[in-house]
């Protein structure tokens, strides 16, 4: 827990020393969209996610629930922001190439055939809220239904799932908050 709050912190402080901007940009995702639903059973819309999945616990992924998605989904794309850093967004999770007659994601883990993406981190796979001290951070998953394949590899950039977005047809929302 301390190596990545002490990354983290790293990437913040390196961002506001030198003045760039951070290397994740977050494009908008298309307006007027059909939305569809997305639930957890471990926290409500808008409450706090459990200490479970965070750093400050097992920091495994929370149970995700979807219905709606619409005819014609070819894959769904998931992705965990935090909007709330000094540096504009951070990302925790991205998974791709789910299969969107799946009903879900299981807790610490993904469907079969589905592929996590690089985060923020520099790795692979979700690495949950772990904000610095200070005020409650939102966390956003987001789930979008793409009606043509995302082409996206193994160890795709946070900024190449961000890119695939823009093929959405449909988009929903879950956040949570983690206080720091």
């Amino acid at each position: 827990m301390l190596a990545r709050l002490a990354a983290t912190l790293f990437v913040l402080v390196a961002v506001a020393c030198n003045g760039d901007e951070p290397d994740i940009e977050i494009s908008p995702i298309p307006a007027n969209l059909h939305e569809f639903d997305l639930t957890s059973s471990a926290f409500e819309e808008g409450g706090p996610i459990p200490e479970k999945y965070s750093c400050d616990g097992e920091d495994v992924s929370p149970p995700l629930e979807w219905a709606g998605v619409p005819e014609g989904t070819v894959e769904l794309l998931l992705t965990l922001l935090d909007p709330d850093v000094p540096s504009g967004v951070f990302t925790h999770w991205t998974v791709h190439s789910i299969d969107p007659s799946s009903p879900g994601i299981p807790e610490g883990g993904v469907p079969e055939g589905a592929v996590e993406g690089l985060n923020s981190f520099g790795d692979a796979g979700y690495e949950g809220p772990c904000p610095p001290p200070g005020p409650a951070h939102r966390y956003v998953f987001t789930l979008a239904a793409l009606d043509e394949p995302s082409e996206l590899s193994p160890g795709a950039t946070p900024s190449a799932v961000d890119a695939s977005l823009q093929l959405a047809v449909a988009t929903t929302t879950l956040t949570g908050s983690y206080p720091g």
